[in-house]
């Protein structure tokens, strides 16, 4: 018996700094969120994001960053299917270069974030 493990043990690590910009960086946030049952609010944000002609197809080399989407059990009576749906988008770019990509998505998700 036995295989694989799914597992492991960090015996060694590797850190490398770089120097910022002149101008430091700018961090941005930006959270969706939305009822289980509600599934074309949440199918237009995904679109709006991730889509053919979504904002984070503009993105472009300056910005950095990631997505999280998750769907949770709500006990909140406000939303009727006792689940809920988030997207929360976690971006930085060197000075302020990305603001106007990064304000392109709230006019894509029509300033839906939070």
């Amino acid at each position: 018996g036995g295989g694989g493990g799914a597992w492991g043990v960090v015996t060694k690590m590797a850190l490398r700094a770089h120097p910022i910009e002149d101008g430091g960086f700018t961090m941005a946030t930006a959270s969706f969120r939305g009822d289980g049952c509600d599934r074309a609010v949440l199918n237009r944000t995904v679109e709006a994001i991730y889509g053919k002609l979504g904002w984070a197809t503009s993105v472009n080399s300056t910005l950095g960053g990631y997505g999280l989407i998750a769907t949770s059990p709500s006990f909140f009576s406000l939303f009727k299917c006792h689940a809920t749906w988030s997207i929360d988008l976690i971006y930085a770019w060197p000075g302020d270069s990305g603001q106007a990509v990064w304000d392109q998505l709230a006019d894509k998700t029509d300033g839906q974030a939070g």
